[in-house]
């Protein structure tokens, strides 16, 4: 797997003169979406709403209609050019792409991702200090077909890696439905630096009590815009040990670069048997973030 980045160097972006056949992308939630979309429907041929809904994981919603995936997998084949619209695209949306355009022969596809400038602050918090954030709906965990952790993984050296976010309740939350994560090693990564100048801080003290309480025996470091970075440091911690037959736990609760290098993990690491995915579907909020800070292109070769 091979990544390459292009990034702005402030709010505006210079992937104008670059050219897609399709591009896959989500709903509106803010205005970074909204730039983000406007920017792929400008640049491809055709463009795809996307959607994966829990109750037909079988199937994708595309435009409106209930596609299966070979369906998927021959549009990308048609296409040959693909961009993923991640901003506006769930994580879930992310992985199934992705496993497709590789399942489909692509060589690869390139990932639009657009920073926010500021997160969205719970409404009746409004001091300068809080660090609670408006960003999405909790929701229980629910597995996603393909990516499903076994029930022997006991057996296994079997090792949770969690990418944290500025939302405490999602690994809480995460530790409080799924009991085996007490036997697993587990790691916590963070995105430093941020985004801007001490964000870290948010995702570092909302994480902390469930950290100390569940007894993390590791956290980890990695820049919240680098897809390299984390992919790379999920390889390494992958092969950490002298273990046989490791497998390795993502919960991609942070930054979506972060997510998209989990994903990439996941898509080479899971016809092994060697990866799997603990993902809780938050339901993301409307005007979660404001204006725009950072364009990134990540260019993936498979």
């Amino acid at each position: 797997m091979k990544i390459k980045t292009l990034s702005s160097v402030g709010r505006e972006h210079d992937f104008g003169g670059m050219q897609w056949k399709l591009a896959y992308h989500g709903g509106e939630l803010d205005q970074r979406s909204r730039a983000a979309i406007e920017m792929a429907k400008a640049t491809s041929s055709s463009t795809m709403l996307m959607q994966y809904l829990t109750e037909q994981p079988d199937r994708l919603c595309v435009d409106g209609n209930l596609v299966g995936n070979p369906a998927v997998m021959e549009q990308m084949r048609r296409a040959g050019k693909v961009l993923l619209e991640t901003t506006s695209l769930g994580f879930v949306e992310v992985l199934q792409l992705l496993k497709h355009a590789k399942a489909a022969g692509l060589d690869g596809v390139d990932c639009l991702y657009v920073e926010p400038f500021e997160y969205t602050k719970d409404r009746y918090l409004n001091s300068s200090w809080a660090r609670e954030y408006s960003l999405s709906e909790s929701r229980q965990l629910e597995s996603v077909r393909g990516f499903t952790t076994p029930p022997e993984l006991s057996k296994h050296d079997a090792r949770l890696v969690a990418f944290l976010g500025y939302e405490a309740s999602r690994l809480a939350g995460a530790c409080e439905q799924n009991d085996a994560i007490v036997g697993w090693k587990r790691y916590a990564v963070f995105g430093v630096p941020g985004y801007a100048p001490g964000w870290e801080m948010n995702a570092m003290a909302n994480n902390i009590d469930t950290l100390v309480q569940r007894e993390f025996e590791s956290v980890r470091y990695c820049a919240a815009s680098s897809v390299s970075g984390a992919y790379d440091l999920l390889e390494a911690i992958h092969q950490e040990g002298r273990a046989d037959q490791p497998h390795t736990v993502v919960a991609p609760f942070g930054t979506k670069p972060h997510g998209i290098a989990c994903a990439l993990f996941l898509v080479g690491r899971s016809s092994f048997q060697a990866s799997s995915l603990i993902y809780d579907h938050p339901g993301r909020s409307k005007g979660r973030s404001s204006e725009v800070r950072r364009w990134h292109m990540y260019r993936v070769q498979f």
